[in-house]
Parts: structure tokens; C-alpha cells; sequence
């Protein structure tokens, strides 16, 4: 560890204790999200990879395949955001993970091209 990360640390400490809490909270992950509410099985929906793939337009996919994709994306996120929603876990939470999950996923396809290509 270096010096200077260490005053950091140690400055970080002090701030803490002089505000009497921390600025630091653990990260909510999709699945710790859907774990606590009971709602795991929304990842085991059979229109769970509609709902979270992405969408990367090739030189020759046209606008209506394009639009075609979307279009069933956005029924799949709707039936399952729908049909899992209940006390506990909105419609709109799910999608809001659905949209997370499908982030990632074009995410992951666009550093895998990036560094694929070179």
C-alpha cells in the first residue's frame, strides 16, 4: 500500500469519526436485490435472455430488424416485470434490474469487440 494511500485512509477514518458515520455503503447487486425481496426466480423466467440481451446493430442489420428487437426486448421486460411483480418488489424495480442486467451485458460486448479487434 502506498504513503499516500494510507493518509488517505487514515484522513477518511478521521472524517468518519468526527461525523459519527460513514459515507460508505455496500453495493446492491441485481441478484443481493432479488435475494432479499424473494424474487430469484425472476432470473430463471424463460424470457429472461429476451429481456437482457443486447442489442448491437451490425453494418447490415436494417432499422426494422433493429426496431423488431426492441420492440421484443421491451415485451419480454414487460411480461416478466409483470407477471414477478408483488408486495415487496415493484413492476418498476424489476425492470429497473432487467435494464441492469441487460447494461451489463452490452457492456461486456462492447470491452470484449474493443479488445477482440486488437
Amino acid at each position: 500500500m502506498s504513503f499516500p494511500f494510507s493518509l488517505f485512509l487514515l484522513k477518511l477514518s478521521i472524517i468518519q469519526k468526527l461525523l459519527g458515520f460513514t459515507a460508505v455503503k455496500p453495493i446492491v447487486t441485481v441478484y443481493s436485490f432479488l435475494q432479499e425481496r424473494g424474487a430469484l426466480n425472476v432470473l430463471s423466467d424463460k424470457y429472461i435472455e429476451t429481456a437482457t440481451h443486447e442489442i448491437i446493430p451490425k453494418k447490415t442489420t436494417s432499422r426494422e430488424a433493429i426496431q423488431r428487437e426492441i420492440k421484443k426486448k421491451e415485451r419480454a421486460v414487460k411480461l416478466i416485470s409483470k407477471k414477478y411483480s408483488r408486495e415487496g418488489v415493484s413492476e418498476d424495480e424489476l425492470v429497473n434490474c432487467l435494464y441492469s442486467i441487460g447494461e451489463y451485458h452490452w457492456f461486456a460486448a462492447i470491452i470484449f469487440n474493443i479488445f477482440s479487434h486488437h
